[in-house]
């Protein structure tokens, strides 16, 4: 029996430093961790308010971020030098503007500039030189560009994507 007690006692005292030594581990983890952020928040100067990181937040925030418009339904005539018609094209569109501000202007005046697209294309053939039934889409891009911007005074418009086009 005695060989019995001595084992149990020795369980007990392993299991009782087992558990000193994860406390002690917990702790040490909590002060060096502790520690390290206390040494990230001086090193990025958080302390006095004078951040490092704040600058380029500053400078995100002032720079504003594109944000776009569809424009769907945009059915434009494909013509011929001479105005004839060859056929009809079907173009959704996306138009990229800077800020919250230039898309709710954008939204405002958008019956505006379908209007002003469509008389743009049916005054001016869209598609290319000698293939007047093929869409010359990087001139289409800079002609409704620049009349999107004639249209509100001013560049808001910076770029216009032809997201679907199908031929009717």
């Amino acid at each position: 029996m005695s060989d019995e007690a001595e084992v149990g006692s020795d369980a007990a005292e392993n299991g009782g430093g087992g558990k000193k030594l994860l406390v002690i581990g917990l702790l040490a983890g909590l002060v060096i961790g502790g520690g390290g952020a206390a040494a990230a928040l001086m090193l990025m100067g958080g302390d006095d308010g004078e951040a490092g990181g704040t600058d380029v937040a500053e400078e995100e925030v002032a720079k504003p971020s594109p944000q776009y418009v569809s424009l769907e339904r945009v059915s434009l005539p494909l013509l011929t030098k001479t105005g004839r018609v060859l056929g009809y094209i079907m173009l959704e569109l996306s138009i990229e503007v800077e800020g919250d501000e230039n898309k709710l202007r954008l939204l405002h005046r958008l019956p505006a500039l379908k209007s002003a697209f469509l008389q743009n294309a049916h005054s001016t053939p869209i598609g290319k030189d000698g293939q007047a039934d093929v869409v010359d889409y990087p001139a289409l891009n800079t002609r409704f560009t620049e009349e999107a911007n004639q249209l509100f005074q001013e560049d808001i418009v910076k770029n216009i994507h032809v997201v679907q086009a199908r031929r009717m």
